[in-house]
């Protein structure tokens, strides 16, 4: 049996109201509990959005003021319920677009982002360009920028034309970036090997050299020693100063003969792989029967310096049999050899010296003369250039 009607205060209807705008209690289990009927209860609400309290029961300022207050809550409450009520009813109803909006903004932003990292690494790709070559600096900057640019790819809102824009130019930064290391590394090698070279004369520390030369070689990556002569000679004919290499491999394993080290055949196999023309193959073979075989090695070595090819301009080629036919007793083979090599190599400082000792040798000291004198301006601090000089000059009859 249905309770008989209440009259309800103000206050009470602002209550049921707020349990059902603020708790979000049905209206119809309200309806039940207060036994009112749907049409009040809309009446009440209608009357409570349009008036406050104050349409419902008349009351002092002080309390009209509170509830109005208390409408303009429930007001801006109910009408951010309804605009999430709207944009949910809207995705759910096919009509995406909000959603599509919010990513489109989301990439163009991401794109902003990409082109300015990169216009960024490319001003500093051309600095490294231009920078004088073995300056580190500009190219970690670069390869820095270039990690930068690489690390936004994890982003899922870069498309695939950005994606593709940022792989290529970290591609090519360190593409470049390798090659200008590469460069350096050879410029590098090339300033050691020069210095081992030359300063050999300085106090004929051969076991000096030897250490130095296997140095060299290991920080350029090649353990000559250890890795099988094949493997050694493919990383020296990969490399751009292949030719300069191997004249420093056989200058090394010059001083390893003087030195008597058991090691002197690994250099020549690592040269002979390095450097397969059968001419200077010959040479190094000949060389290493010098030890064993001295006649025999004395023929070959005849023989190879009447069949020297023309273009054959490696200075240790000429230089080492040159040195070899000397030691041997043939001092005019030697010195016509060591011309020619003193004619390509110029500014050769052992070129110099050994055509200037060998026509001593031959006693030819004014000619000496004029190649010791090439070889003290090439190397002034060269004391053993130096004291030939004197020689040549006492000899000759000339003052000094």
């Amino acid at each position: 049996m249905r309770k008989p009607r209440k009259n309800y205060t103000a206050a009470e209807k602002v209550a049921i109201l707020r349990r059902h705008l603020i708790d979000r209690v049905p209206v119809s289990d309200l309806c039940d509990e207060y036994q009112l009927r749907p049409t009040l209860f809309y009446q009440w609400q209608k009357l409570f959005f349009e008036n406050g309290a104050a349409a419902l029961e008349r009351k002092n300022a002080s309390t009209e003021s509170q509830h109005q207050r208390t409408i303009a809550a429930l007001r801006d409450k109910l009408q951010r319920k309804v605009a999430s009520l709207l944009a949910l009813a809207a995705l759910g109803g096919g009509g995406g677009w909000w959603l599509t909006r919010q990513r489109a903004t989301r990439e163009a932003a991401a794109g902003r982002e990409v082109k300015s990292t990169l216009h960024q690494a490319s001003l500093l790709l051309g600095r490294a360009r231009a920078a004088p070559e073995g300056e580190r600096t500009p190219w970690a900057e670069t390869n820095q920028a270039a990690r930068r640019a690489e690390a936004l790819l994890a982003r899922p809102e870069i498309g695939a034309d950005l994606r593709r824009e940022i792989g290529d130019f970290v591609a090519m930064a360190d593409r470049e970036r390798d090659q200008a290391e590469a460069r350096s590394r050879d410029r590098l090698m090339l300033q050691r090997l020069a210095v081992i070279h030359t300063d050999i004369d300085l106090d004929l520390d051969f076991r000096r050299a030897d250490r130095e030369y296997e140095a060299a070689f290991l920080d350029y990556g090649i353990d000559v020693d250890h890795l099988s002569p094949a493997d050694a000679g493919t990383r020296i004919i990969a490399a751009p100063i292949s030719v300069e290499m191997v004249d420093a491999l056989d200058q090394w394993a010059f001083i390893r003969r003087v030195l008597k080290s058991s090691k002197v055949l690994q250099l020549s196999l690592v040269a002979k792989a390095a450097d397969p023309d059968p001419w200077r193959c010959r040479r190094r073979d000949t060389l290493e029967l010098e030890a064993t075989d001295r006649e025999l090695a004395c023929a070959h070595f005849e023989a190879l310096a009447a069949t020297v090819p023309e273009e054959d301009l490696h200075s240790e080629s000429i230089s080492r049999l040159a040195y070899a036919l000397g030691a041997l007793g043939d001092k005019e083979k030697a010195a016509g050899l060591l011309r020619r090599a003193q004619r390509a190599h110029p500014d050769d400082f052992w070129i110099n010296h050994d055509l200037a000792s060998t026509l001593m040798g031959a006693g030819q000291p004014n000619e000496a003369v004029r190649f010791y004198s090439a070889a003290v301006a090439i190397h002034p601090r060269s004391h053993l250039a130096l004291r030939g000089l004197r020689e040549a000059l006492h000899a000759a009859g000339r003052p000094e």
